[in-house]
C-alpha cells in the first residue's frame, strides 16, 4: 500500500482544510490499497487510520482535542542494543490498534467519517 495524498470533506462537499470544531471525513488516497469487488476477497473494512502530530511517529497517543478515533494502549516488547554492546528486550507503550473503520472504499481510496479536531492548548 502507498499513500498518495488526503482529502477531507464536510457534509460530503470537498474543503481545502480541515475544519477546527466541526465534523469531516477524511479521504485517504492510494494505490493497491486492500479493496476487492468480489466480498469474498474485500478485506478493505480491516483498514485503520490514525491522527497523530506530524512530529510523532504512529505509535504515539492520539491528541487529546481528536475525536472520533479509539486507539488501545499496549505494551510492546522490542529487541534493542543496549549501552554494553549487547541485546536486550526493551518495553514500549504503543497505541497501534485503532478503531475506526471506513465508512467508504475503493480501489484507491478509503474514507473515515465522524472525526472532529477540537482546539488545542498551546
Amino acid at each position: 500500500t502507498r499513500v498518495t495524498g488526503f482529502q477531507a470533506e464536510v457534509n460530503g462537499v470537498k474543503v481545502p482544510q480541515v475544519p477546527v470544531n466541526g465534523d469531516f471525513s477524511l479521504t485517504i488516497l492510494g494505490a493497491a490499497l486492500p479493496w476487492d469487488a468480489n466480498p469474498g476477497y474485500d478485506n478493505s473494512r480491516r483498514q485503520r487510520m490514525k491522527l497523530v502530530y506530524s512530529t510523532d511517529s504512529c505509535v504515539a497517543e492520539i491528541p487529546e482535542h481528536v475525536r472520533g478515533i479509539g486507539c488501545a494502549r499496549s505494551t510492546r516488547n522490542v529487541r534493542a542494543l543496549t549501552k554494553t554492546g549487547t541485546y536486550g528486550t526493551q518495553s514500549i507503550v504503543v497505541q497501534t490498534l485503532c478503531s475506526t473503520v471506513p465508512t467508504k472504499t475503493g480501489y484507491n481510496n478509503a474514507t473515515f467519517g465522524g472525526l472532529r479536531i477540537g482546539s488545542a492548548k498551546m
